[in-house]
Parts: structure tokens; sequence; C-alpha cells
């Protein structure tokens, strides 16, 4: 016979969902998340463009380089942005890196945030290289007409069309889970430092 309380089953259920709903509260809202990814906007820039100047000392294109230029031709553009690609993927691979190894970028560690398991627990290295292949393959498809412009019109809307599901995806965030949809599907969400569980979850 089950002699099981029913109020007991609500009660714990109750708390159940008062623990989650204090998880989401400690996550960082779509606004901070915003704000990080702007500084590591600025950070790259200033980066990939000194960075150029600094690896092409005898270039007079580079080192004409200015931060805006309208007066420069389409050829000279392209030329810039061959050259802007291949130090950016430099900086790529150095913010990826440690996106995965740190769960957090320059960006995210002067606001405090760092990227963890969607129930506050340090996430593991393959869940963080999973999350951050995501991202790459949709940035990375996304920039096709500027490393190929010449290539068909079909490239031009797959391109669109994915950076607008990683716009939409972004936006996600804003819901009450404050989770991206790349966050959902890998089970992660970024939170303030200090209020990560320092115990590592694999699931």
């Amino acid at each position: 016979m089950n002699t099981s309380n029913p109020f007991d089953k609500f009660e714990e259920e109750l708390l159940i969902r008062n623990s989650q709903q204090e998880e989401k509260d400690l996550r960082a809202n779509f606004w901070w998340r915003l704000l990080a990814w702007f500084i590591d906007f600025v950070i790259i820039f200033f980066v990939t463009f000194f960075l150029m100047k600094f690896i092409n000392p005898d270039n007079e294109l580079i080192q004409n380089m200015k931060i805006i230029d309208f007066e420069m031709s389409n050829s000279e553009r392209l030329t810039l942005v061959m050259y802007q690609l291949q130090v950016s993927l430099i900086v790529t691979v150095l913010y990826a890196l440690m996106d995965i190894l740190l769960a957090f970028t320059p960006g995210k560690i002067v606001l405090g945030l760092k990227i963890a398991n969607e129930d506050g627990t340090i996430a593991p290295l393959s869940k963080l290289a999973y999350r951050k292949g995501l991202l790459l393959i949709i940035e990375s498809v996304a920039l096709i007409p500027l490393i190929a412009p010449e290539t068909l019109n079909i490239s031009q809307i797959l391109s669109t069309v994915l950076m607008l599901v990683f716009i939409i995806s972004c936006l996600f965030a804003l819901g009450d889970k404050k989770q991206t949809l790349h966050d959902m599907i890998v089970k992660t969400a970024v939170f303030k430092i200090r209020n990560i569980k320092e115990v590592e979850n694999n699931v």
C-alpha cells in the first residue's frame, strides 16, 4: 500500500522549481552578455588592426591603412579584407582556446562572467568545445561572401540565413532562462563567476 503523502510530493516539486528559478536568477542576462560581446568585438578589432601592421611592416597599403577610410578603392579594400581574415584567424583561434580552456573571453572576464553548465556547476572541456564549435561553424559560413565574393548567390543566401539564425539564437537570452539557442542545445549558461558552484558536472 502506498502511504506517500501527496503534500510531501507537492512540496518536493515546489522546492525543485524554486531551485531551478534560483539558478536562472543567477545567470547573466542578455544585456550583460551583449556588453561582453561588444567589449570582445572592440578588442578583436584593434588587436587585428595593429597586428596586421606589425606582421606586414613592408606593405605600404597596410601601413597606410586607417581605421575608417572612405577613399579606398574596392580592390584595395578586398586586399585588406584578405589580410585581415588571415590575422583574424589567429585571433579567433586564441579566443576559441580561451572560451574552451577558461570558459570566458576578455569581455566576459572584465564583467565577471563565465560559461558553466545550466545548473551552475563547472562545465567540462568537451561541452565547452562543442559549444564553441557550433558558434564557429555559423560564424565561418557567414563569412563566405567576404572570402569568396565571386561565389554563387547560394553562398550569400546561406550566409544570410545562418547570420539570422545566430541573431535569433542570441535573442533567446532575453527569455526567462537567459540562454541562447546554442546554450540550450549544449545545456550551458553564462553566470557571474561568484555564482558558479565549484563542482564539475559532466552531464
